[in-house]
């Protein structure tokens, strides 16, 4: 996927040449963006004035920028035209409604335009492994303690009252526990490729021009 996807949010999960291929865990619900010019930063409209549109992913990868001693791999998937197709028919032949975050996701660029460069990424194929409980410490964070208001004084009465329960923390795995997880769903997600090859593809479940992604 080219920079213009980028508007501002985040490291990109690369794509620039035929064969390039991410495995990624979904960290969070995606979210539907304007498309953006990657030198103006300007809204981009088909010429009868409509929006074009992207969905922006959280996902985890296993990438790491050498310059950047802070990366933890944390990159955002942006999807539209026929990646976004891709998907759409890796989430029919699961069954899936959706990306949900603890699901695993494969991307592949197949094509590109001929041509000379910038060329447009015309090729697209695509596996979902739906969420699984192992998944749920990678994904979850630990809740936030309510905030306080130091300008509000507490009124007499809370004092008598027990106090509220502490939130309880959520485990969090650790990076070899998360490069565990990941290289066990990959070779998941090589035998369900292998499987969907040899039946025939799923049909059509009607899903809208927008799936409830």
């Amino acid at each position: 996927m080219s920079d213009d996807f980028m508007g501002g949010g985040g490291k990109a999960v690369p794509f620039k040449n035929e064969g390039d291929s991410h495995t990624v865990l979904i960290t969070g619900s995606p979210e539907k963006r304007q498309q953006t010019d990657y030198h103006t930063r300007k809204p981009k409209f088909f010429d009868d004035g409509k929006p074009k549109w992207m969905w922006a992913v959280p996902v985890q990868t296993e990438l790491r920028d050498p310059q950047d001693p802070w990366d933890t791999g944390a990159r955002q998937l942006f999807l539209q035209w026929k990646s976004l197709e891709a998907v759409r028919l890796a989430l029919r032949t699961v069954g899936a409604q959706g990306l949900r975050a603890g699901g695993l996701l494969t991307l592949t660029l197949t094509g590109l335009a001929p041509g000379p460069e910038p060329r447009a990424k015309i090729g697209w194929s695509a596996s979902y492994i739906p969420p699984t409980e192992e998944m749920a410490p990678i994904v979850q964070a630990p809740p936030a303690a309510p905030a306080q208001n130091p300008y509000h004084a507490a009124p007499a009465v809370l004092p008598t009252l027990p106090p509220a329960a502490p939130p309880v923390a959520q485990p969090v795995a650790t990076p070899a526990q998360q490069a565990g997880v990941m290289e066990r769903l990959r070779a998941q997600a090589e035998a369900g490729r292998a499987a969907a090859a040899s039946r025939p593809a799923a049909a059509d479940q009607g899903f809208e021009s927008e799936p409830p992604f």
